[in-house]
């Protein structure tokens, strides 16, 4: 998204400057070049959020599961939606 942005402020120039096969070279190598990145996340990503302090799960921890967790707090919300109604009555 941002770098849909972006990419209209250098446009432009680029195609000026480089001509329209160096920019299109240019455009689709960076391509080709993220394309593996999603696959690493997906390969990576449960690594990544054991390490991260600011992932929201509990994946990998003694005690912790994310699915209990998750279901924990989904009934607590429903509980306090409830109570929140039936005050109002």
């Amino acid at each position: 998204m941002l770098a849909d942005k972006c990419q209209a402020l250098f446009a432009t120039q680029m195609f000026h400057n480089l001509g329209v096969e160096w920019t299109g070279f240019l455009l689709s190598f960076l391509a080709v070049a993220f394309m593996p990145i999603p696959f690493l996340f997906h390969i990576y990503g449960e690594r990544l959020r054991k390490m991260s302090s600011y992932a929201p799960t509990d994946i990998g921890r003694k005690g912790g599961n994310d699915e209990e967790n998750a279901n924990g707090m989904e009934d607590k919300d429903m509980r306090d939606e409830e109570k929140t109604d039936n005050d109002e009555s």
